[in-house]
């Protein structure tokens, strides 16, 4: 909670693609991954790799998972919710689907949302720091750690709209947007 610095913190993961360069630029890009929920570090996979070959020839790529996702999920972790609940879900999911348009599975998850944030917020974690406009403050706060004098964003899917929050924001260093 940014309005609550010296409150519960949240680990960032991040991993570093160095650049194909013997001198690369100085001002690496930060990739902001699709989603949002989805992580990035547990699958860098070959689409990832060669979506960001032309710019790693030249810079550093910077990717890391945003609060809730992947390996930076905090607190946030249901799977036992998801576990006990899962046959309900899915006996429920064609009623809900029928309701609503939805598919079967998106059906399910409608079913075990809400058990998992009330599971959540009886232990106290507040849902309502995992949002855009904190990942865009994440991402000027990384920099920062980083010792970055200037860096350089590319966005996609999801972090498209995470790169336009980044802009909004304007945090030092800033050097251009892909999105």
């Amino acid at each position: 909670n940014y309005d609550a610095p010296d409150g519960v913190q949240i680990d960032l993961i991040y991993g570093i693609l160095r650049s194909t360069s013997l001198s690369p630029a100085a001002d690496p890009v930060i990739y902001l991954h699709g989603g949002p929920g989805g992580g990035e570090l547990a699958s860098l996979t070959n689409v990832l790799s060669e979506r960001l070959a032309t710019i790693r020839a030249r810079r550093d790529i910077i990717v890391f998972d945003q609060r809730g996702s992947g390996f930076s999920p905090g607190e946030i972790e249901c799977n036992d919710i998801f576990t006990a609940h899962g046959d309900a879900a899915y006996e429920a999911a064609p009623d809900i689907a029928a309701a609503s348009g939805m598919n079967v599975g998106a059906a399910a998850s409608e079913y075990l949302i809400p058990l998992c944030a009330a599971h959540l917020a009886e232990q106290g974690i507040d849902l309502s720091q995992y949002n855009t406009v904190n990942n865009a403050r994440d991402v000027a706060r990384l920099a920062a750690a980083l010792g970055l004098d200037r860096f350089n964003l590319y966005g996609h899917s999801y972090g498209t709209r995470l790169g336009l929050e980044v802009l909004r924001q304007d945090p030092p260093g800033l050097r251009a947007v892909l999105l």
